[in-house]
């Protein structure tokens, strides 16, 4: 569930931050039973997220399966089966509240799992077992809050923080 913060001092300064986080859950679930389980019941997956921010001084970044990724971009990691995992988008920015013009800082990101076949493909080779389609026999499971589809836009934090410069500018300040 997303929120969203701003707050504005003018008599110390003329801005105001905007932070705001998303935070669902997800796990992997059995369709069907598999021939075989991973020989460390792990299954390989790529967790890729994508993302733009606007405004001054803005920050944006994932975590996931507890590591903090900066950079938009590709990332493969190990889940055990039927363990749930939290995938957290935060964002921050900055707005300018010294004119009357409405000030926006926004930031946007796109999170998307998939298995990664290729990687599971080799670690059962390596271990003298059957390979198959994992998509054949696991899916994603997510919180019920949100969309079943991870590569779903989920806007992070949006502010129209011009609004306190107009109210500025309106007691005389």
């Amino acid at each position: 569930m997303a929120s969203v913060t701003g707050t504005s001092n003018w008599e110390i300064a003329p801005y105001a931050e905007v932070n705001a986080s998303a935070t669902w859950y997800t796990d992997i679930k059995s369709i069907e039973a598999p021939p075989e389980l991973p020989p460390d019941g792990k299954i390989p997956v790529t967790f890729t997220w994508s993302g733009e921010t606007q405004g001054f001084d803005v920050n944006i970044y994932a975590v996931f399966k507890g590591k903090y990724i900066s950079s938009p971009g590709t990332y493969n990691f190990n889940l055990l089966y039927g363990k749930q995992y939290a995938i957290v988008l935060d964002a921050f920015c900055v707005a300018d509240t010294t004119t009357t013009v409405a000030s926006e800082c926004q930031a946007v990101a796109d999170p998307s799992l998939k298995f990664n076949q290729a990687a599971f493909n080799a670690e059962m080779a390596a271990a003298g077992l059957p390979t198959y389609s994992l998509s054949q026999y696991y899916g994603f499971g997510y919180s019920p809050n949100l969309a079943p589809e991870p590569s779903t836009l989920v806007l992070l934090g949006s502010g129209l923080l011009g609004i306190a410069g107009l109210a500025r500018k309106r007691i005389g300040r």
